[in-house]
């Protein structure tokens, strides 16, 4: 299943996809991990392991409960207005899950990584990464979930 996620705010979607770049600090040998994003997985199997990993991903921050509402919430929202949830991701991502990232990282001494997640996300920002279509929306396909159950995975090594 992909989703298209009307956005309107470009830089808070740069800032969000560009976090998962805080792997860029791990082991090269993990890093492999990311091949897996390469295998021609099944619409349906990238979607279910997407879900899984947000639901698992998200709990880190606020325990299984919070993640699971947080989910329901968001999809809830969706059946109204997929912009308004795409909104409320994009601020959960950007004001809860990214700060509680960084205070992991700094407190792990990784630094490393939270200097190429900040590069990246300058980066993303100036380029205008990830890009949205002609009416204002991004394409969050299968291919980018594969790399979110990577960057999930990555996560718990």
């Amino acid at each position: 299943m992909k989703f298209t996620l009307p956005c309107n705010n470009g830089v808070q979607l740069a800032i969000a996809a560009a976090h998962g770049a805080s792997d860029i600090g791990k082991p090269p040998g993990l890093l492999a991990v990311y091949s897996l994003a390469l295998l021609p997985v099944p619409g349906p199997a990238c979607t279910a392991g997407f879900a899984f990993s947000s639901l698992l991903h998200f709990a880190g921050d606020m325990g299984m409960a919070g993640s699971l509402a947080l989910h329901v919430t968001l999809a809830g929202m969706a059946v109204v207005s997929t912009e308004l949830a795409t909104s409320a991701l994009l601020l959960y991502m950007n004001f809860i899950h990214i700060p509680i990232l960084v205070a992991k990282l700094c407190a792990s001494g990784s630094f490393y990584s939270v200097f190429a997640m900040m590069y990246t996300m300058l980066f993303f920002s100036r380029k205008q990464l990830p890009k949205l279509d002609n009416n204002g929306c991004f394409e969050f396909g299968h291919r980018m979930q594969l790399l979110v159950v990577c960057h999930v995975l990555l996560s718990y090594m």
